[in-house]
């Protein structure tokens, strides 16, 4: 595990050691959400996926470098139990129930959209699915045989062109929290519960009440579950700690910007 100083640092250093790396050791990049702390904003969906994606590799790595920013180690993070059990797999063959599975999706967090750009985000047209999985690099069309995936096809989400097959497609939560109507429900009994406001007057919590997913949503993680977890939760084994010179002094001031 490496911490760096700052985003940049972890983004800069994660391209060093790829250019370097010919061993085939993984790296990962658990990148920080780049938004400051309880601000009603949340992270871009491709620094979600990338966040998500590697929580999900991190259970089953054995041997890897993890590089973040050393801010990204002070945040609660959502139960192992979200991430890992929200997963599924699609592959050709397998029979798909239309319905079921756009509630599979509205569960894991994915919205629907007239046309896929961007990560977490799905879209049907007929007998064909477009989506943007989490920790993908471009998104993916599922083709139907009446109810049989007939292929799974990467895209160019500009030009729309697919091209090669791929075998098997693995799906990750779409976002950092649960979006279940029940989730949904017991986040709002508890919000209720710990703030004495007049929820009407709360857009946030109005939002959720619509069924939309309200900006910076999951600065209230605790809200959600009864515990949470830091990332050293979801590492296999005790790393091997290094740290970037200057990340004491990184650490104090985000610790000061949460104090404010």
């Amino acid at each position: 595990m490496v911490l760096t100083r700052s985003s940049h640092q972890a983004r800069v250093l994660r391209r060093d050691l790829e250019l370097f790396n010919d061993t085939g050791l993984p790296v990962l990049h658990f990148p920080d959400r780049e938004t400051l702390p309880y601000d009603p904003f949340s992270a871009h969906p491709d620094i979600v996926s990338e966040r998500l994606a590697s929580l999900a590799e991190l259970a089953g790595l054995k041997r890897g470098i993890l590089i973040l920013p050393a801010t990204s180690l002070m945040q609660r993070l959502a139960p192992r139990a979200h991430v890992l059990g929200k997963q599924f797999s699609l592959r050709p063959g397998q029979i798909l129930d239309m319905e079921a599975f756009r509630s599979q999706l509205m569960q894991a967090g994915y919205s629907h959209s007239d046309q896929v750009y961007q990560a977490g985000q799905y879209a049907v047209r007929g007998s064909v699915i477009d989506l943007f999985p989490t920790g993908a690099s471009q998104p993916l069309r599922v083709d139907l045989f009446d109810d049989e995936i007939e292929t799974l096809r990467p895209f160019d989400p500009e030009t729309q062109r697919s091209e090669g097959h791929v075998e098997s497609l693995d799906m990750f939560p779409a976002r950092e929290y649960p979006c279940d109507p029940a989730d949904f429900e017991s986040f709002r009994k508890a919000f209720r519960f710990r703030f004495a406001v007049d929820t009407r007057k709360v857009p946030l919590y109005q939002d959720l009440r619509k069924g939309t997913h309200p900006q910076g949503l999951e600065q209230y993680l605790p809200l959600f579950f009864e515990q949470t977890e830091n990332l050293f939760d979801y590492l296999p084994y005790e790393p091997l700690l290094v740290m970037q010179e200057g990340v004491e002094s990184a650490l104090s001031g985000f610790w000061e910007q949460i104090q404010e």
